[in-house]
């Protein structure tokens, strides 16, 4: 078994404090698939009620962009605060804001401004309640005696199931209820999230606010993930995958689909073959994570991600394709609950949030980069090339990982495991203390 590897001691743990883990797993299904409902239900009502491919843009628009802000300074509110109270606040506004558009839209009337008010508030506190669920993990494993890396495993197959069922259930929901009845339901489904996690996860334990201004707090989040080398490593490393896959999925694959194999039913069904990968490949990760060594899983993972690349470039044909994007989507379904379960072991939980959470914007703002970059490139390249091309460019991240000594650290004790403290309570009162932590 790897070094510092967290035993499963669930035998001996009463089944009420493993209870909030699974909770969490459900409530967060749950506010997934809320989400994804608003995603879908929002744009079309617009679409309905005013006809203009323009509008539903910006509303699309406007529900990206604050996510990408709260979620960059909202991990600093993650640690000021109880991770619980944050996430229940969180649910509870987006229900308000989610069955404010339906209400009012029967009632007083509903602008378009209103709308965006509406869904920009909902957005700004929908990331931070995210991250707050996400922060929970470790004292929950240490409550439940489930380890970090089978709780993270499960959160992996929820994300890559959702991702499979969610979009078509919403369209099933939109069409049998209409989009202004499935925002009231969806509404109910952040009450229910909010609701359950108040009443069944209790309060945690958690290190006292740094006394610090809330900036200060965000300074700190960065200057450990710069002053980390494994850390900055794989945040490093996930910014340029997600900037090159986000153009291989949203540009260059259906771009294939409709030149090549001329049906957007290939487009789905390729979809849905990754979806079964990343569902596969979380289960695998769930299975054998504590006894193999890491750095070796996650080179084999980002292999994954890059050969199958190649021959995705010479047209293979439906069923032929659909085997290669699972293969990929086995390789992110490896790596990602492995990528969470670093950060939670190599970051102490004051600063969990920040850290969680400047990840995740970072991943956001490289979704968009990644599309304007590659969306161009795939135009001058055709899908072909810019498959070839995002394999070599992949090969390249490899070989720089492969070098990199950073990942020679992974097999090494976590520094953070969820089986102890990470660290004394309460958190360092200064800012000063906190950098001299950092540079340790």
């Amino acid at each position: 078994m790897a070094e510092g590897t967290t035993a499963d001691t669930t035998a001996d743990i009463p089944f009420r404090d493993r209870l909030p883990v699974y909770v969490l797993l459900v409530t967060s299904l749950v506010s997934i698939f809320g989400n994804q409902l608003t995603a879908i239900a929002v744009p079309w009502f617009v679409l309905e009620t005013t006809g203009s491919a323009s509008l539903t843009g910006i509303t699309a628009a406007v529900t990206i962009v604050p996510v990408v802000i709260a979620t960059f300074f909202g991990g600093a509110l993650v640690d000021r605060t109880s991770h619980r109270t944050l996430s229940v606040v969180s649910d509870l506004i987006s229900a308000v804001t989610v069955a404010a558009v339906p209400l009012f839209y029967h009632t007083t009337g509903l602008g378009f401004a209103g709308l965006l008010v509406l869904m920009f508030v909902g957005a700004i506190f929908d990331a931070p309640g995210s991250t707050a669920r996400q922060a929970m993990i470790p004292s929950l494993s240490r409550r439940s005696g489930i380890p970090l890396e089978k709780i993270n495993a499960r959160f992996g197959m929820l994300y890559a199931g959702t991702s499979l069922f969610a979009a078509p259930l919403a369209g099933l929901l939109i069409a049998s209820l209409g989009p202004v009845n499935v925002l009231l339901f969806n509404a109910g489904t952040f009450v229910f999230s909010g609701l359950v996690i108040l009443f069944l996860v209790p309060a945690m334990e958690r290190a006292a606010p740094s006394g610090e201004s809330f900036m200060t707090d965000v300074r700190v989040g960065l200057s450990y993930v710069r002053n980390h080398a494994l850390i900055r490593t794989i945040v490093i490393a996930a910014l340029l995958i997600n900037m090159l896959f986000a153009p291989i999925f949203g540009v260059a694959i259906p771009v294939y689909a409709n030149q090549e194999l001329q049906s957007v039913r290939a487009l789905g069904i390729m979809y849905g073959g990754e979806g079964l990968g990343a569902l596969a490949g979380s289960f695998i990760y769930k299975q054998i994570a504590g006894r193999i060594r890491k750095r070796p899983y996650l080179l084999v993972s980002v292999l994954l991600l890059s050969v199958p690349l190649i021959p995705l470039a010479f047209s293979p044909g439906l069923w032929l394709s659909t085997a290669i994007v699972a293969v990929i989507g086995l390789g992110s379904g490896m790596v990602n609950p492995m990528v969470g379960t670093l950060l939670q072991q190599t970051t102490p939980e004051h600063l969990l949030g920040r850290v969680s959470g400047l990840v995740r914007a970072g991943a956001m703002v490289a979704t968009p980069i990644g599309m304007l970059l590659g969306g161009t490139l795939i135009a001058a390249l055709t899908y072909s090339g810019s498959f070839l091309l995002s394999a070599g460019l992949m090969l390249a991240i490899f070989v720089a990982l492969v070098v990199n000594r950073a990942l020679y650290t992974l097999d090494a004790k976590p520094e953070f495991p969820a089986g102890s403290p990470s660290r004394p309570v309460p958190a360092p009162p200064s800012l000063e203390r906190e950098r001299t932590t950092l540079s340790s």
